[in-house]
C-alpha cells in the first residue's frame, strides 16, 4: 500500500458554509481537520526518512507516526464531502459544469506545475541527482498531465519526481464523476454505473493497468464523503450530533490502533473502507453541529488549511534536502533525531505558508483576472 497521501486540494473556500456564500463565514471544524490531517501526513513521512540509516538511523522513529491505511482514506472521505457540501446543490446544468471543472483545474495545476518544475531544476542541478529525471520524455508528458503511471516505468507511486502526487490521480478521477453529475444526475449516475461494473470486473487486479487503477476501493472513499455531506445537511445541530461527532473520532484512533498492532493486518480494501465510514460520520456530525452557528474565521487556523495543499506537494522533496542540512550540522543519535524533526517539521510548514502566501497566491489570482477578462468576450463570439 502506498504510503503518501493527499491534502488540501480543495478550493481556498472549501471549509466556508455553503448556505452562507459571501459572509466570510467559515466552518472551523474542516479547517481544524485540514491542517490535523496535513500535520499527521508530514509527521509520518518525517519520522519515516529519520529512521533511515543514510540520515539519523533511529528505528524508535520508524513507528511514531505509523498508523496503517489511517491516513489516506479520510483525505479522500474529506475532498468527496466538501465538493459536495459546496456544489451539491447545483447539479443539472451544463454551465455550471463547466465552470466547475475550470476551477477546479485552476486549483490543481498550476501549484502542482510550479512545484514540479522546481523539483526539475533541483534535479538538474544538485549532483548526483539528474539520474532521477525520467529519461522517456513522455513519462514526464503526463507527469505535467498528471496522468497515472505504472510503477515500472514512473517509479513506485506511478507519479515521477512529486511522487505523493498519486493521489491527485484519484483527485482527478472523482472530479470527472461529480463533474458529470453537475451536468446531468443521469450522467453522472451512468459514470458511476460504469466505475461500478469495471470493479467488479478488475477489483483483483487481473485486467490492465489502466482500468485496475478505475477499480480501486479508494474511489469509493470520495463517495462515502458525497453521501455523508447529504447526511449533513439533514442533520439537526444538536448536543447528540456533537457527541456522536467525538465518538466517531474516538472510533477512528480506535481502528488505527488496531490496524497496528494486529499481527495479521486487514487487507486495503476492507480497513480503507471501515476508516472512511467513520471518517464520514465525523464530517457529517461536525459540519451539522457548526451550520447554524457559524464563527468567524480564525486567522491563523484559515492559512494553515490554505496552506495544505502546498505543504501536501512541497514537504516530501524539501525533507530530504532539510535532513541533509541537519545531519551535516553534526546532529546525531535519538537527540539529534528529535531536534532535526521539531526543526525540520516547522520549516516545512513555514515553507508552505510561504509560498501559499507568495506565490500560490497571487499566480492564482492573476489567472483568475485573465479569465474573468477573457470570459466576456468569448460570450461576445
Amino acid at each position: 500500500m502506498r504510503d503518501t497521501t493527499a491534502t488540501g486540494a480543495g478550493e481556498r473556500e472549501a471549509s466556508a458554509d455553503p448556505t452562507k456564500a459571501g459572509s466570510g463565514l467559515r466552518l472551523r471544524s474542516l479547517d481544524a481537520v485540514r491542517v490535523a490531517l496535513a500535520f499527521a501526513v508530514l509527521a509520518y513521512h518525517l519520522s519515516g526518512t529519520i529512521a533511515l540509516e543514510k540520515y539519523f538511523g533511529v528505528e524508535a522513529f520508524a513507528h511514531l507516526f505509523s498508523v496503517g491505511d489511517a491516513r489516506i482514506p479520510f483525505f479522500f472521505v474529506l475532498s468527496g464531502f466538501l465538493l459536495t457540501l459546496l456544489h451539491g446543490d447545483r447539479a443539472g446544468s451544463t454551465r455550471v459544469a463547466i465552470d466547475y471543472v475550470r476551477r477546479r483545474a485552476l486549483r490543481i495545476f498550476p501549484t502542482y506545475w510550479v512545484v514540479l518544475l522546481l523539483v526539475i531544476a533541483a534535479t538538474l542541478l544538485l549532483p548526483g541527482y539528474s539520474n532521477r529525471l525520467p529519461a522517456d520524455p513522455w513519462v514526464l508528458a503526463k507527469a505535467f498531465l498528471l496522468i497515472p503511471q505504472a510503477p515500472e516505468v514512473a517509479g513506485p507511486t506511478g507519479a515521477p519526481l512529486v511522487v505523493v502526487a498519486w493521489t491527485l490521480h484519484y483527485e482527478l478521477v472523482w472530479y470527472a464523476v461529480f463533474g458529470a453529475f453537475l451536468a446531468h444526475v443521469w450522467l453522472g449516475t451512468a459514470g458511476v454505473a460504469l466505475l461500478a461494473a469495471n470493479f467488479l470486473a478488475c477489483h483483483e487486479g487481473t485486467c490492465g493497468f489502466y482500468r485496475d487503477f478505475l477499480a480501486s476501493p479508494y474511489l469509493v472513499h470520495f463517495a462515502i464523503g458525497a453521501v455523508a455531506a447529504l447526511v449533513s445537511r439533514r442533520l439537526a445541530p444538536s448536543a447528540r450530533t456533537r457527541a456522536i461527532a467525538w465518538l466517531a473520532l474516538a472510533g477512528y484512533f480506535v481502528l488505527a490502533a488496531l490496524q497496528y498492532v494486529v499481527a495479521t493486518p486487514w487487507t486495503p480494501g476492507d480497513s480503507g473502507i471501515a476508516f472512511a465510514l467513520v471518517a464520514g460520520v465525523v464530517l457529517a456530525c461536525l459540519a451539522a453541529v457548526e451550520r447554524d452557528r457559524p464563527t468567524r474565521r480564525n486567522g491563523v487556523l484559515a492559512l494553515l488549511a490554505d496552506s495544505s495543499y502546498a505543504l501536501y506537494l512541497l514537504h516530501f522533496p524539501a525533507l530530504s534536502a532539510l535532513l541533509k542540512l541537519l545531519t551535516w550540522s553534526g546532529l546525531a543519535g535519538p537527540w539529534g533525531a528529535t531536534t532535526a524533526f521539531v526543526l525540520a517539521f516547522a520549516a516545512c510548514v513555514a515553507a508552505a505558508v510561504a509560498f501559499h502566501r507568495w506565490i500560490e497566491t497571487p499566480l492564482l489570482a492573476r489567472l483568475r483576472r485573465r479569465r474573468a477578462f477573457a470570459r466576456p468576450f468569448g460570450r461576445r463570439a
